[in-house]
């Protein structure tokens, strides 16, 4: 037995030898212990790796265009990007942020783009659409809201998005829209395009 084994060699030992190797056994034993609680809470928060379905509901937002389904998966708005928050916090961030909560609890459905599926840190890239409440529902079909279309022409957030996408052109035009009339951060913020031409506002 390792346990008997080690004892004997015990025996042998210098005092400071012997305090160093119960210095050394304890040690480990308490590393195998935090180590095995810390992927324990990992693999809870762990999401989905499966594809998500047509229909969520979201349970958490991350940021302004990430949120979790209670299917596990992340789901990323596509064609948007918005303004950070946080401790890197930018112009309108906390005001994008504070509009993506409204969505919490709410039923989505999803469309998938061919162009870009998934996000390099894992999220699913998606279309989300939510049943507009205020809208007359008829008996064809139930009016329903583009998130990132909102996103865009209400000024919460830049175009990331091309034309050959399923939804490229329908999102320029309401980015066209929110720069033209002043709408959110290009009318709050200082918007402008940094090295990569990529849309940013001030950091606060």
């Amino acid at each position: 037995m390792p346990a008997i084994s080690t004892l004997k060699s015990m025996l042998y030992l210098k005092p400071w030898q012997t305090l160093l190797l119960l210095v050394i056994l304890f040690a480990g034993a308490w590393y195998l212990s935090y180590t095995s609680g810390q992927e324990e809470g990992v693999g809870e928060q762990m999401v989905s790796d499966t594809p998500p379905p047509e229909k969520v509901r979201v349970v958490t937002v991350e940021d302004a265009v990430t949120f979790v389904a209670d299917s596990g998966q992340r789901i990323r708005y596509l064609g948007v990007r918005t303004p950070l928050g946080g401790d890197a916090e930018q112009c309108f961030g906390q005001e994008a942020l504070a509009a993506q909560q409204a969505i919490i609890g709410k039923e989505v459905r999803l469309e998938e783009d061919p162009v870009l599926k998934r996000s390099q840190d894992g999220a699913w890239m998606r279309y989300v659409f939510m049943s507009d409440d205020k809208a007359q529902t008829t008996e064809e079909a139930t009016p329903e809201l583009f998130i990132s279309e909102r996103i865009l022409d209400g000024g919460f957030g830049f175009l990331l998005a091309s034309q050959d996408m399923k939804y490229g052109q329908r999102l320029q035009l309401a980015a066209r829209y929110a720069a033209s009339t002043g709408k959110g951060l290009w009318r709050v913020c200082k918007p402008y395009q940094d090295d990569t031409r990529m849309w940013q506002t001030e950091t606060l």
